[in-house]
């Protein structure tokens, strides 16, 4: 992933490293006579990521549900807090699935009748 979330075409693989990304004719250029080709007829290639705690099935069918927002500004890896999601979304209600837990606005928790005085079972709701 760069800074532009490019998604590239090819990639070229040489032992066990990513030797480049890019178009199919970038990327066939390297290609020899023992070059192993697969055609992944449009699938998506991820690199060897470890996480010790993710959600792989909920992160690859999330966007069945939903289309995953092109999110560029948010850059310290946190969620956002209801303070910007006012900002950006002030007369629409926003909910952003968190896997185990979401984000909203307030116009959301308007629409859905939670305030000051909505019960929780762990106590009163504490937003605005």
């Amino acid at each position: 992933m760069d800074e532009n979330f490019t998604i590239a075409q090819a990639v070229a693989i040489k032992g066990e490293r990513i030797e480049t990304i890019g178009s199919d004719s970038e990327v066939f250029r390297l290609s020899g006579p023992n070059t192993n080709r697969i055609d992944l007829q449009g699938k998506t290639v991820l690199p060897g990521l470890i996480d010790a705690h993710l959600h792989p099935p909920g992160a690859a069918i999330s966007e069945l549900s939903e289309e995953i927002p092109d999110v560029h500004t948010l850059r310290e890896m946190r969620q956002p807090n209801l303070d910007e999601l006012n900002l950006v979304a002030p007369d629409h209600p926003v909910f952003l699935n968190g896997g185990y837990g979401g984000m909203v606005n307030s116009c959301a928790l308007r629409n859905s009748g939670i305030d000051r005085n909505t019960k929780h079972r762990s106590g009163y709701f504490k937003g605005p």
